[in-house]
């Protein structure tokens, strides 16, 4: 199993558990103090800190279960068998209660190299009509620096070709798809220095160039960056816009990519 380099932001299971733990033995410390100070006036004091207590202990004893339940099923999720692969990451998933919990089985199924577990957690996460925004919006930011170290080289890669089936970006654009009141850079094409008129990698139907408050149509998938490109440097990918989107046109800049042309970037606005 590849090493979760790009994606590894999160603690362990055991970092988590021994924080856990050790959250829990001040707490207790605490009720044992203030307990002898105070006596029954500030008996509510007491019972506050142990219900904290209490609780801390049994999300210790939830997250130790569940490191169990991965490590129980380690040899099926790195073995070479994709069916049995597959039944252990959605049972894992099935047990995972918290979204912490699911965002590790997301890092270790994307991390894995392992087409099937990736397609396996695409389509669970896809499903999941529990999943919050804010779980949706970390597996975007995850996602997003996984094209971006793949596609960093150069503006063309900002379009995503209808016969791209890597299940990163599909996933990334089913995820942006499902965003409300999206906004950002995207890449428009390539027009001659000062032109009006876009080249054939253009990622709009229109041919030309277009304005302010111009609405626009893709006509393939394409990335929505947070910033507009300096020098070389590219904004970081927030989503994955698809095919057929209508965006509203805020702002036009160009990149000079040699003597004779320009990369033309427009910073957008995407409602429903």
């Amino acid at each position: 199993m590849a090493e979760p380099s790009e994606l590894n932001d999160e603690p362990s299971q055991e970092d988590l558990a021994i924080k856990n733990q050790s959250l829990a033995a001040r707490l207790q410390i605490a009720v044992a103090i203030m307990v002898p100070f105070f006596g029954v006036v500030n008996t509510w004091q007491s019972q506050y800190l142990q219900t904290q207590l209490q609780q801390v202990r049994q999300e210790a004893e939830r997250k130790q279960q569940f490191a169990g339940s991965i490590q129980s099923q380690l040899d099926n999720l790195t073995g070479k068998d994709p069916t049995k692969a597959k039944v252990a990451l959605a049972s894992l998933y099935t047990l995972a209660k918290e979204e912490g919990d699911k965002t590790i089985l997301f890092t270790i199924a994307i991390v894995s190299q392992n087409e099937e577990l990736k397609k396996t957690i695409a389509s669970l996460v896809a499903d999941d009509s529990a999943a919050s925004q804010e779980f949706k919006d970390k597996l975007i930011s995850k996602l997003g620096r996984i094209v971006d170290v793949h596609g960093r080289t150069s503006s063309a890669s900002d379009s995503r070709p209808q016969n791209d089936l890597s299940t990163e970006k599909q996933l990334l654009e089913q995820l942006t798809q499902d965003k409300k009141n999206l906004s950002g850079w995207m890449y428009l094409g390539k027009s001659a220095a000062g032109g009006n008129q876009l080249g054939s990698d253009k990622t709009v139907t229109s041919s030309r160039v277009p304005g302010k408050n111009e609405e626009i149509t893709l006509q393939t998938a394409c990335n929505l960056r947070e910033t507009a490109p300096t020098g070389r440097a590219l904004g970081s990918i927030k989503g994955i816009v698809s095919k057929g989107t209508k965006a509203r046109v805020q702002e036009i800049k160009r990149k000079t990519l040699d003597g004779s042309s320009e990369a033309v970037w427009g910073r957008v606005t995407i409602s429903d």
